[in-house]
């Protein structure tokens, strides 16, 4: 049960990471800025769900964070980071 209940705790910090990094891009955008926060919020996430996932998850904890990295590489390519350049990105992140 203790996999369950991380793998809860992962995707819900997760989303409120995505959802932090949403509006961080959305707020660069209007201000014509580089989204450099954003991109930095989108890789502290993947970084946190990497080490949550080294602990051990489980099957449900692992879903949950390949379905976070994959959510984090579209949103560094919504910033503008081309696609070979994001998959990296979010490997090294994943693995810090």
């Amino acid at each position: 049960m203790k996999g369950v209940a991380v793998a809860g705790t992962v995707e819900v910090q997760g989303r409120l990471d995505q959802r932090e990094a949403v509006r961080l891009l959305n707020r660069e955008f209007l201000a014509a800025q580089e989204p450099v926060q954003a991109r930095a919020r989108v890789l502290r996430a993947v970084q946190e769900a990497g080490g949550a996932c080294r602990q051990g998850l489980g099957f449900s904890g692992t879903i949950v964070v390949s379905q976070l990295r994959t959510a984090a590489n579209d949103l560094l390519r919504a910033t503008g980071v081309p696609r070979d350049e994001a998959r990296r990105l979010v490997r090294e992140a994943a693995a810090d």
